[in-house]
């Protein structure tokens, strides 16, 4: 393929991002790659490397400066819209405005902003000292969410009661606490009933949904306050009425926070045959969904459509149509803590065709931390086939038959 010789900068060089990495240099683009990992493996595809944060956006200006000029900001998996937003500002090319990606990843000035405009988001308190805090919970019935007004990966956010000890309210509102960035912390109402992912984009100013997703959160009972997602399926079962409410609520957020451009990501629960939004993330999605079961289920290359928006390079109007009726599920691996001897099953999951993608991050000799977010659990499995139900069992199947030995 002809070169263009146009030039993205890729924020991340991790394992979730080398999609993107393998994507721009098949469309002929020097690819820009930033991570504070100077092992990050997507870093071997890079033609050149910044090793810093992608937090650091003013050292990464400064050192983007020698390789003028900039044509595209991209991340996936990353939960950082600012740094996209200033980089993408100071080099004049396609973004988000960046008050818009403050709105999108500071929880209070987003909960603010679905309120201003009347969004359907679960009601909310903010607090900055265990005193308001304690004050606050008799505004809430008893069960409640905690979460920093900054924060990712599920890192401080947790599922609690008011009938819970104070020691022990007090024990985790501290960690959550003392994982926001601003040093204050998000009570949030719990509303029952089913979660569900979404992934879009806006063509001209225009919001589609692409995917529809059930998440898993069949093991909340044993991981509380721990709130931990097993994965989930895709096409979600919703019906089209539930589909279409979602798709005003999430466009209705989107006009709150003033983004119709790039891509939306969207947490919903379905509350008494209502949608709720309970976050928006103007980024494309972690855990393997745009890059691996959004093009499986629906034969749309999100990422591939993202990069070349933002690079401003020719794009044609997308087609999304659901492939031939095959449903996804994921599985994750929650291994118990301790230094891990050995692993068996895995060589099941090479061979089996039903396994779509998989990928391990615990290790012989290496320690397994107790998992209490996201980026803590052990590794993932997706399996596929043409019913839910199959998909589902070969999932759980699979991952249920990793055995782990420990020292």
């Amino acid at each position: 393929m002809k070169t263009t010789k146009k030039k993205i900068v890729i924020l991340g060089a991790g394992i979730e991002q080398l999609k993107a990495y393998k994507i721009s240099k098949e469309l002929g683009l020097v690819v820009i790659g930033v991570d504070k990992d100077f092992n990050a493996p997507a870093f071997k595809i890079a033609d050149y490397k910044i090793n810093v944060s992608i937090k650091n956006t003013d050292t990464i200006i400064a050192q983007l400066k020698k390789y003028l000029p900039i044509h595209g900001v991209f991340t996936l998996a990353t939960d950082f819209p600012v740094s996209v937003s200033k980089i993408a500002k100071k080099f004049k090319v396609s973004a988000i405005p960046v008050k818009s990606a403050l709105n999108a990843s500071n929880k209070i000035l987003m909960k603010k902003k679905f309120n201003d405009f009347k969004v359907s988001t679960p009601s909310y308190k903010v607090v900055s000292s265990l005193l308001n805090f304690y004050k606050e919970l008799i505004n809430f019935k008893k069960d409640f969410i905690i979460k920093p007004s900054i924060g990712r990966g599920s890192r401080g956010v947790y599922l609690l009661n008011t009938e819970m000890k104070k020691s022990y309210l007090k024990k985790f509102f501290m960690k959550s606490y003392y994982e926001s960035e601003q040093r204050k912390v998000i009570i949030e109402e719990f509303l029952n009933g089913p979660q569900i992912s979404t992934e879009g984009f806006f063509y001209k100013r225009k919001y589609k949904t692409i995917a529809y997703a059930d998440r898993n959160y069949s093991n909340l009972s044993k991981t509380k306050p721990y709130i931990l997602e097993n994965g989930g399926s895709m096409p979600s079962t919703i019906d089209n009425k539930i589909k279409e409410d979602i798709d005003k609520l999430i466009k209705k957020a989107c006009n709150a926070i003033n983004i119709n451009w790039g891509t939306i990501k969207s947490d919903i629960v379905i509350h008494k045959n209502q949608p709720y939004i309970i976050e928006l993330a103007a980024r494309i999605s972690g855990g393997y969904m745009a890059s691996h079961s959004i093009p499986l289920i629906y034969n749309f290359d999100l990422i591939k459509y993202s990069i070349k928006e933002c690079c401003n390079l020719k794009n044609n109007i997308p087609k999304i149509q659901r492939k031939t009726k095959l449903y996804m599920c994921q599985r994750f691996l929650f291994a118990k803590t301790g230094k891990i001897k050995m692993i068996r099953g895995i060589n099941k999951i090479k061979k089996n065709k039903k396994i779509y993608f998989y990928n391990f991050y615990v290790k012989n000799g290496k320690y397994q931390k107790k998992i209490q977010s996201h980026s803590d659990r052990s590794g993932m499995i997706i399996a596929f086939s043409k019913s839910l139900k199959n998909a589902i069992r070969e999932a759980n199947k699979y991952i249920n038959n990793i055995k782990i030995k420990y020292y």
